[in-house]
């Protein structure tokens, strides 16, 4: 198979269904370790599900009008094939001990973020960050006098080998009751 590709479908921009920016205030959050997709054999970028191993759990990391956001890059090589890196950012308000330590700890992470723009019946809903290597912390900054002392996270990771994955399971509540069950330890 070679590398170099070229363009298999229409990329056209539709006025009647314009973008809506933005991330609703939830992500999901899984070890990487602990996380299995089911990708597409047809779709690059699609998983179709998403499963944890037994005793483990997922986390929600909430959020507040804008306080996260997620970024992808083009990293163009002129030896392999083009990569992408994936930056993941969000704002945690507390700075308890409990909190400190896990902020600390944050490492080696897949998270999962929810756009307002659903697309198509929830097709374009659920974007994940860090599946093909985990993200990791790339700079933590907390200062007492700006925006409120909140802790500013940034988590990335390079080598991704798309922008993101769009995680799709039949339909948006399909694809949401998934998530939500990945947030209870698995029996």
């Amino acid at each position: 198979m070679s590398c170099i590709t070229g363009i298999a479908a229409n990329l056209i921009n539709d006025c009647a269904n314009s973008p809506v920016a933005g991330l609703e205030e939830v992500m999901y959050v899984f070890n990487a370790d602990e996380l299995t997709a089911t990708k597409s054999l047809t779709l690059k970028s699609l998983v179709t599900d998403l499963a944890l191993g037994i005793g483990k759990k997922g986390y929600k990391v909430q959020g507040f009008k804008k306080s996260h956001n997620s970024k992808n890059e083009l990293v163009v090589s002129d030896t392999l094939p083009d990569m992408y890196k994936q930056t993941i950012d969000f704002q945690i308000w507390s700075k308890d001990a409990a909190t400190v330590t896990a902020l600390d700890q944050l490492n080696n992470l897949v998270i999962v973020t929810e756009n307002k723009d659903k697309g198509v019946a929830g097709a374009s809903a659920f974007n994940i960050f860090g599946l093909d290597t985990a993200l990791f912390k790339a700079a933590m900054t907390q200062e007492a006098n700006v925006d409120g002392g909140v802790f500013k996270v940034s988590m990335a990771a390079d080598g991704q080998r798309v922008p993101f994955y769009n995680f799709y399971d039949t339909d948006y509540a399909t694809s949401k009751a998934t998530l939500e069950a990945l947030l209870v330890i698995q029996v």
